[in-house]
């Protein structure tokens, strides 16, 4: 799985649905600004927040697909959430996290 998030570059395909699910809560071009703001995270905060948000998987699941420790994945998804938080907030007046 961690191959397939470093290549493509861009969320998986499996994970489109949790995209779709966006439209109920955001206007959808607010939902594509979310979707490029993921995609424009280096691959290991990337994989971190599509792992966790798009495929709902837990710290312990997330840890041991990327053979990371629990501590180094809530690491990188609070620095994923920093910087999401950063270009969300100048592109659609809000951030992810509360």
């Amino acid at each position: 799985m961690r191959a397939e998030l470093f290549t493509m570059g861009e969320v998986p395909e499996r994970a489109v649905s949790a995209w779709e699910a966006c439209s109920g809560k955001l206007a959808p071009d607010e939902c594509l600004v979310v979707k490029e703001a993921v995609q424009s995270l280096p691959p290991q905060f990337r994989e971190a927040v599509v792992l966790r948000y798009y495929e709902d998987k837990s710290l312990q699941e997330i840890s041991e697909i990327l053979s990371i420790s629990v501590n180094t994945v809530k690491s990188r998804l609070r620095l994923a959430y920093g910087r999401l938080n950063g270009i969300l907030s100048g592109k659609i007046g809000k951030g992810v996290v509360k």
